[in-house]
């Protein structure tokens, strides 16, 4: 047991050495794993203000935020009389890939606004080709109304008049032998 303990122990010891935090003045800038990382300021309440690939991160003293794959863990927050003397201590742990959450929203937007704009399409094409049947069908005098439920069009079809066809052959064969014989 206690050599598991000194074991455990040596590789804190070795992990630490590894991890050292870094203290960095207000507007400087460093480069990790492709991520540009530029310490603002320091706010009043101990706060780090960041900016990371562009966009604004604040992280309080003691703890961690992470943001497009970077993580960033405030050790200290430096408040000294010059302004311009403001720094962080703080670690960094980045990775080359961005945040899942965030790239899976930014494809999921994606994928909304072009099915949208898609169906928008589709609703405008229609539209068009309802126009141009109804233009059809005032130029050609046809005394048809089109509605939304299209049922002026259904009760016509079921209410049409039904069309006699011509008889067949052997129809007109029977009925030839029915009147030769006078048989109604």
């Amino acid at each position: 047991m206690i050599k598991k303990i000194l074991i455990l122990a040596i590789i804190l010891v070795l992990f630490a050495s590894f991890v050292s935090a870094i203290t960095v003045n207000k507007d400087q800038t460093i480069e990790q794993s492709g991520h540009i990382i530029e310490v603002l300021d320091v706010s009043k309440d101990g706060s780090c203000i960041f900016r990371v690939d562009g966009e604004l991160v604040v992280v309080e003293e003691k703890q961690s935020v992470k943001h497009n794959g970077v993580l960033i863990w405030v050790k200290n927050a430096y408040i000294l009389h010059s302004d311009e003397d403001n720094a962080c201590e703080f670690i960094v742990s980045a990775g080359q890939n961005k945040d899942k959450t965030t790239e899976s929203y930014s494809t999921l937007k994606k994928i909304t606004d072009e099915t949208t704009d898609k169906i928008n399409e589709g609703v405008d094409k229609v539209k068009d080709a309802v126009d141009v049947v109804k233009d059809k069908v005032d130029e050609l005098g046809v005394n048809t109304t089109i509605n939304d439920s299209n049922s002026t069009i259904v009760d016509d079809i079921n209410n049409a008049p039904i069309k006699q066809t011509e008889k067949s052959i052997i129809r007109k064969f029977i009925d030839w032998f029915k009147g030769l014989f006078g048989v109604e």
